[in-house]
């Protein structure tokens, strides 16, 4: 009669299982639960710059040789198909804009970001608006858009000609051409003048 073995992490001591080690890893005969490894990873590579470097080296070479059509398809397939993966991925994804389109505001329109025209400062109302126009023309030419965008302007050093508005003073000045805040703003100048004298 004969009995399977409990495989257990080399470093932790935990049975290892599909859910805690890659089914790969067993295969090898690696036995290291997904933590370990993550730890050793982080030791390996991740605090070592020059180490960095050369695994991101390989990688590229890997992704040149096996073809990008090839591991889209792979990462296509697990998203479908894996709901922790898809969750996990989204979780990630949604951590980036937010951070991207943070530190983008937070240049733009001081810490805390506020707007420029009539001072709202919750960030869920904020948006970046091109001080001349033309943002429409240039998402186009640079096929860049929301999170997309933010990065471009983390990359290129924030370039001038922006700025921060909320939405509603932002779409008023692309719909009308001018913001009602403005308009109030002056009314207010003119009563006070007219007062005045």
């Amino acid at each position: 009669m004969c009995m399977d073995k409990v495989r257990r992490c080399r470093y932790c001591g935990v049975e290892l299982t599909e859910e805690n080690c890659y089914p790969s890893y067993l295969k090898k005969q690696w036995y290291i639960c997904k933590k370990c490894h993550l730890e050793y990873k982080r030791r390996r590579y991740w605090n070592n710059p020059e180490v960095c470097e050369k695994e991101k080296q390989r990688l590229r070479e890997y992704r040149r040789r096996i073809g990008l059509d090839v591991l889209r398809e792979r990462a296509r397939k697990r998203y479908r198909e894996d709901d922790e993966f898809r969750e996990r991925l989204r979780r990630h994804d949604k951590k980036y804009r937010q951070k991207y389109r943070e530190i983008v505001l937070k240049h733009y329109g001081g810490d805390p970001p506020k707007c420029e025209c009539c001072g709202e400062s919750r960030i869920e109302f904020l948006t970046i608006d091109h001080i001349r126009g033309g943002g429409t023309a240039e998402h186009k030419r640079l096929g860049r858009y929301g999170t997309t965008y933010y990065k471009w302007l983390i990359d290129n050093n924030f370039p001038e000609g922006l700025r921060v508005l909320c939405y509603n003073c932002n779409c008023s000045r692309g719909n009308y051409g001018y913001c009602p805040h403005e308009r109030e703003k002056l009314n207010n100048r003119n009563e006070i003048i007219t007062s005045v004298m």
